[in-house]
């Protein structure tokens, strides 16, 4: 549902049932969700980092704590949270520094 794939996985969902979630219909009238789904994804370690700028493979420096709110699904409202990997690209390092021409 959420068309997630190799190298991300998803690692648990949770049912909370109860509250009122303010939400929205697509025609723009107010409603009430009843409920919540969490769902948690991680990226595989074995998968390979690409730089976003320069596409070279790089190297993982760490990972940054992210949570979204995702389409809600029929009355529940969809949270995701993902421990989002971050690399270091060592051509995009040089270039920072002046070195790359």
């Amino acid at each position: 549902m959420l068309g997630i794939e190799w190298p991300w996985q998803v690692l648990s969902v949770e049912l909370e049932i109860g509250g009122r979630i303010p939400g929205r219909r697509p025609t723009g009238r107010s409603m009430y969700l009843i409920g919540t789904v969490r769902v948690s994804v991680q990226h595989s370690s074995s998968g390979k980092m690409r730089c976003p700028v320069c596409g070279a493979s790089c190297v993982r420096h760490d990972h940054r704590a992210r949570r979204w709110r995702y389409l809600d699904t029929m009355q529940f409202a969809m949270l995701v949270t993902a421990l989002v990997p971050r690399a270091i690209c060592v051509d995009e390092t040089s270039f920072r520094r002046g070195r790359r021409e």
